[in-house]
């Protein structure tokens, strides 16, 4: 007996010290919701879907009110929120949202209603499929937790992001789900671009002026950004979300990061060793080793702002006195699609 109420004291003395632990993380990174879910959340509020706040508050539980709040703004009216409420949801509460809360009227919005039905209905149905199309991939909450503010957030960007129902069916007839093709797309008019930013008002990639001011090139495409300087994407493979204007035919910038397998590496011009048949050899300060770098035949050059051809770009363009040398993998295949050149000298 005494050896097992020892036991017992041991393995709670480890949960409390497990548990405290746990406390002290958040504590010590308030932010950590919104770290984790920046994009998603970045996104809602650029689009004018939800409210930001600190960043600090996305750990907090999400209201029902609140949550109410961003369905409208996404488009979904009362009538469509009676609908759901004869499920025995109240959205019009300040109690939290569960899983299932936040799935049956996103299920609804983008036209897998039939689907759910089919599937069991009301909660099964709904949370097969909203599991299916992903609504609660990189939420925290499990089961039966209310949602965070940051996993609402995230519900909602997941569910705007998912393959679109096709309205229109033939009975009997096969349909087919074009996964391009998302409420967003179909009924806010907001598309997501993916491409090198080729141009910022002060670089460009091609050897002429950069764009104008308030304008950001993707491949081969102009859009508006609203201000705001962009220089950090520049020559990076990014995702973008852009908002179209049919009257005026001209996409608007939301939101913008940059694609996960896109690889940057800075090199200083003093840590440059050589440069010889088009592999620059470096010292990596950090490895403390020696690298090497090869220049492809197809690899964009940028020198000061402007782009230039490998076969043009003379021994002093290559090699900077000041300065630095940046290596642009847009990939992740480790090769460099785009060497950047930053230029000068010390009077």
């Amino acid at each position: 007996c005494r050896m097992i109420k020892r036991i017992i004291c041991i393995l709670n003395a480890v949960l409390l010290v497990l548990s405290m632990s746990v406390f002290a993380d958040e504590a010590e990174n308030p932010n950590a919701a919104y770290e984790s879910n920046k994009n998603e959340i970045d996104f809602l509020v650029a689009a004018g879907f939800a409210e930001g706040k600190d960043e600090s508050s996305y750990g907090r539980e999400m209201t029902a009110k609140d949550f109410r709040a961003i369905l409208k703004n996404i488009g979904i009216s009362d009538e469509y929120l009676r609908e759901i409420d004869a499920f025995g949801i109240d959205y019009t509460a300040k109690s939290g949202v569960k899983r299932i809360e936040a799935a049956a009227p996103l299920v609804k919005l983008i036209g897998y209603d039939s689907q759910a039905i089919s599937e069991g209905g009301f909660p099964t149905g709904y949370l097969n499929v909203a599991e299916e199309l992903g609504f609660f991939k990189g939420v925290s909450a499990k089961g039966e937790e209310n949602l965070s503010v940051a996993d609402a957030y995230r519900t909602i960007y997941n569910a705007l992001d998912a393959p679109f129902f096709p309205e229109v069916r033939i009975p009997g007839k096969k349909y087919y789900i074009d996964d391009s093709l998302t409420y967003l797309t179909e009924k806010l008019r907001i598309y997501k671009l993916k491409g090198i930013v080729t141009s910022t008002e002060r670089s460009n990639m091609a050897g002429f002026s950069a764009a104008v001011s308030g304008q950001l090139g993707i491949g081969d495409m102009y859009v508006y950004t609203n201000g705001g300087n962009y220089e950090e994407f520049f020559a990076q493979k990014i995702e973008a979300f852009c908002r179209y204007d049919k009257d005026d035919d001209e996409y608007t910038l939301i939101s913008i990061k940059v694609h996960s397998r896109n690889t940057v590496t800075k090199v200083a011009a003093q840590d440059i060793v050589s440069y010889e048949n088009y592999q620059y050899t470096y010292d990596d300060t950090r490895k403390d080793k020696l690298q090497k770098k090869k220049v492809p035949t197809d690899c964009a050059i940028v020198y000061n702002c402007i782009g230039i051809t490998r076969d043009n770009a003379d021994m002093l363009n290559m090699l900077p006195e000041n300065g630095s040398v940046t290596f642009v993998d847009n990939d992740g295949d480790g090769d460099t699609n785009v060497l950047i050149i930053n230029d000068y000298d010390i009077l």
